[in-house]
């Protein structure tokens, strides 16, 4: 048999449905309380190992989605595959697939996924039939196709040599179009990478024969390459699409907008689970319920960044298996500190430490020998002189034991020095601003994650004659504080809000005039209390909603939508999201 053709998959246009769940998958076994705890106290201290960006899901999470296939795609659950060549034909329905990821290091890029048959009842609409023999001795045989199970082994390593482990150009195309970007995440997509082997298994009680068993390892072979060739966007044989959108829209073609961090590069691993009790991860993988808790990792880079040289390795449970009063938490996404907290949430607060700042810019003593009387001026400016650096940097002075801690401090100063009569007239002003970031690990007594902002502005002042005692000063503060709480919303996005909802600085201030009579520096302390009362540091937050906003989704097309909480920060400075399916 040389050639096989006439490979046909019948489909009709996608229907969404609605489907019933529960909130945990009735298989998935459930752990302690304390265990949980422990699992998401370990999780803190994960590292990503150099990637930019990790999303996980579970093999539990996969299969409760891939039950819901047919039902979702209707017109997909019928097969048929004919064989002109040989006479061969398979004519069945679908009613379920699931998959199996291998965790060993050998195998941690590949998946058993499997397709099962449904029972037709009697109708013979369930059918593999193939010829064997030769001239007078061929004949046909018909077998029932009822319940059975074929299992394809795919491969997730994709080609390095051949994509650069990049995201395919139709992809790319849409990351690059603002506006309208549906990153495809393809879990098994046949169109952009062919990651079906040739390793096809079964589990066929109703097929013995040898020679129908190769006919239909043949003929299932076609059969991928069909889906290949599918250029109508409904070949991808698990029918399972996750997607994300910072819009939380539904599977309508109306995508939302481009995240302002998009994936430009990616490749997958499978992790086992670490058993809590004896400590040791899956290094074999299993099929459902056994493996439920092992997990596929998307490993992205951004901004065309290069892939770290290794893996993963399995220390971490980075997904939550239930307890008796908690669901599950199906999958986690992380953000690397590089590409979030240092890339994109610190620099947002630089406009902060611009706005605190106060600049001296001169400091002025003269002499009116009519009246003999000396005058002493100070001119300032809010704002930094030009070319200041704005950005934060690692406190290293702090307590770093329970969070990471970002700092910026700034200075001017001003000086006039005089000779008149013997004696030296010095003038002073000065200016300094220290502003601080703490980046709390994990969650707070409440559940939430709370990142603290505070700051203080002081404005010093000095004015000495020589020989006549203690200097004249005046030392004035704007002291502010405020959280910025991470919060989900029920739309399955981030939400950033500033507690309080303006910021006041206090200000606070000592003067001593015992030089020269009381009350000669009102005017001064006066517009210096006035200017750090109007620093202009309130609704800090604005430029936060850019990114968080609005709901930054993660999506089954057509399917249960994930939504995240639990947002906290690592050890490490990764910001990391629960992910779980809505109800």
């Amino acid at each position: 048999m040389c050639c096989r053709q006439n490979i046909r998959l019948k489909t009709e246009p996608l229907h969404y449905h609605t489907i019933p769940r529960c909130a945990t998958y009735p298989k998935m076994s459930t752990i302690t309380a304390a265990q949980s705890t422990a699992m998401k106290n370990q999780r803190l201290g994960g590292t990503l190992a150099g990637y930019d960006q990790i999303t996980v899901v579970s093999q539990g999470a996969i299969n409760f989605q891939l039950a819901a296939f047919p039902a979702l795609y209707p017109g997909m659950q019928k097969v048929d595959i004919v064989d002109d060549e040989s006479g061969g034909e398979l004519h069945v329905t679908l009613v379920g697939s699931e998959v199996e990821l291998l965790t060993s290091p050998t195998t941690s890029t590949q998946v058993n996924y499997t397709i099962t048959i449904g029972d037709d009842g009697g109708a013979n609409t369930n059918t593999f039939s193939w010829w064997s023999g030769f001239g007078k001795n061929q004949k046909q045989t018909v077998v029932s196709a009822n319940n059975w199970k074929i299992t394809f082994t795919v491969d997730l390593s994709l080609n390095p040599e051949t994509s650069d482990q990049d995201i395919p150009a139709s992809i790319r195309a849409q990351i690059l179009k603002p506006g309208d970007y549906s990153v495809l995440k393809l879990v098994f997509d046949f169109t952009t990478a062919n990651v079906v082997s040739n390793s096809v298994g079964f589990v066929t009680p109703g097929l013995t024969q040898v020679d129908g068993k190769n006919q239909l390892v043949l003929m299932m072979q076609d059969w991928i390459a069909e889906q290949a060739a599918n250029t109508t966007g409904q070949n991808n044989v698990l029918g399972y699409v996750m997607t994300t959108t910072p819009s939380g829209a539904t599977p309508n073609g109306n995508w939302g907008t481009a995240p302002t961090v998009p994936p430009t590069a990616l490749k997958f691993q499978n992790l086992g689970y670490i058993d809590p009790t004896t400590g040791v991860p899956d290094l074999t993988g299993h099929q459902s319920p056994t493996g439920d808790n092992n997990m596929l990792v998307y490993l992205e880079m951004t901004q065309k960044h290069g892939f770290p040289t290794a893996l993963l390795q399995p220390v971490t449970n980075w997904v939550i298996p239930p307890t008796g009063n908690e669901p599950a938490l199906d999958g986690l996404m992380a953000l690397a500190k590089n590409v979030f907290l240092e890339g994109w949430f610190l620099p947002q607060l630089q406009q902060l430490n611009s706005n605190s700042a106060v600049t001296m810019l001169t400091a002025n003593w003269s002499w009116d020998v009519k009246v003999i009387s000396c005058y002493y001026s100070f001119t300032w400016t809010s704002g930094v002189s030009s070319g200041t650096a704005l950005n934060f940097t690692p406190d290293t002075t702090a307590d770093n034991t329970k969070s990471l801690n970002y700092i910026w401090t700034y200075s001017s100063k001003a000086e006039d020095d005089h000779s008149d009569i013997a004696q030296t007239h010095t003038t002073i002003g000065s200016t300094s601003v220290t502003n601080k970031v703490s980046i709390p690990w994990g969650l707070d007594a409440n559940g939430q994650c709370v990142v603290s902002l505070s700051g203080t502005t002081s404005v010093h002042t000095s004015m000495q004659i020589e020989l006549t005692g203690d200097p004249d000063t005046s030392d004035y503060h704007a002291s502010w504080t405020c959280n910025l709480i991470f919060a989900s919303v029920k739309d399955g996005g981030l939400n950033i809000t500033q507690s309080p909802a303006t910021v006041v600085p206090t200000v606070s201030g000592s003067v001593d005039d015992s030089l020269f009579h009381g009350g000669s520096l009102d005017s001064i302390t006066t517009a210096v209390s006035s200017s750090l009362q109007n620093l202009p540091i309130s609704n800090i937050v604005q430029a936060c909603h850019l990114l968080l906003n609005g709901p930054w989704g993660f999506h089954f097309s057509g399917g249960t939508t994930f939504f995240m909480q639990g947002i906290e920060f690592s050890k490490e400075g990764d910001l990391m999201l629960d992910l779980s399916y809505k109800s």
